[in-house]
């Protein structure tokens, strides 16, 4: 397991001339490569590394799961024993954020458009303060739908770690196999819309297996999903079908209340289905055919339709979005 002052050195010798190294202060100058960001986009920012949220991450991770069992856990997945390089980081100052202000993290190398040759040269960065921004928007909008949004809050209080240890297990969830957008991020062209999308699908679905004893980490992804990624136009984005997918997976989860308008969640089942989903998955033979990848986000959309559709519309209300098999497909 490596500390921060090792991670910091190894992306130094990296990657030095896309930032300079303080201390904990990261210095990003230069053009890069944001997923939610449709250009290159300049980042001149300082920015903190969060010491305290790294070291409580590994503390839980340790002594509610344990490292050892995270790695048989990597293994049964088919993923190589190796800790991601992945650092929480916040904001110190800036004079261009907009790659920042529209994204979570920052991955190296392929925000700065070149490939890894190996999972030793991925760097990864959680804008921790971003995540937190996001989850403290919805809040009253999670007041306003569930009857027991005490319950819901409650699971979202430490939002910066529980983001931290995602984005962690959601990196190394992108080294799955033969869909590794980290180490082949220009193959698959052919599947057009589907790969991507598929790539982070199944990146959630590792994160949530290896985070299944930790459903506060389930939780804070889920409803940013809810609330914030499922909410754009593009019905092609990664993160929007991402969304669709897995809301396929629990829209049995949410109930209608007696004599309320209000929804109640079943936070429990919703965890334990997310935490064991990846089990039930085809991943392995669908990745390799773009006809059966896509026929199966649109069985996807069309099971949206039947089933999740309304509870979902009656969860965002007036700000729910629809799918359309005739657009999105």
């Amino acid at each position: 397991m490596q500390n921060v002052e090792v991670i910091l050195a190894n992306f130094k010798r990296a990657y030095s001339g896309s930032a300079e190294i303080c201390q904990s202060v990261i210095k990003f100058y230069g053009d890069f490569i944001f997923t939610k960001s449709p250009e290159l986009s300049r980042l001149e920012a300082d920015f903190e590394v969060d010491h305290s949220t790294f070291n409580h991450a590994l503390e839980r991770i340790s002594t509610t799961i344990g490292f050892g069992e995270i790695k048989r856990r990597f293994k049964k997945l088919n993923l190589s024993p190796e800790w991601p390089q992945h650092l929480p980081i916040r904001l110190k100052s800036g004079t261009q954020i907009s790659g920042y202000i529209q994204n979570v993290f920052l991955s190296f190398p392929l925000c700065i458009g070149r490939i890894a040759q190996e999972e030793k040269d991925i760097f990864g960065f959680e804008f921790v303060d971003r995540s937190e921004d996001i989850l403290c928007s919805i809040l009253p909008r999670i007041k306003n739908t569930f009857i027991n949004s005490g319950q819901v809050l409650k699971s979202l209080k430490r939002v910066g770690m529980s983001t931290y240890i995602y984005g962690v297990f959601h990196e190394k969830g992108h080294l799955f196999g033969n869909i590794s957008i980290l180490l082949k991020p220009y193959e698959g062209l052919e599947f057009g819309y589907a790969l991507p999308a598929f790539r982070e699908y199944m990146a959630d679905l590792t994160a949530f297996k290896l985070a299944g004893e930790l459903p506060d980490v389930i939780l804070s992804s889920f409803f940013q999903r809810l609330y914030w990624y499922s909410q754009t136009k593009n019905n092609y984005d990664p993160d929007k079908l991402c969304f669709l997918a897995l809301f396929n997976l629990v829209h049995d989860c949410f109930l209608r209340g007696y004599a309320s308008d209000k929804l109640y969640i079943d936070l429990n089942r919703l965890v334990s289905v997310l935490a064991n989903a990846i089990d039930s998955v085809p991943h392995l033979e669908m990745s390799d055919s773009p006809d059966k990848l896509q026929k199966w986000w649109s069985r996807q959309i069309k099971l949206f339709e039947e089933n999740g559709s309304s509870i979902y519309r009656e969860i965002l209300k007036d700000r729910a979005l629809s799918w359309s098999s005739g657009s999105a497909i």
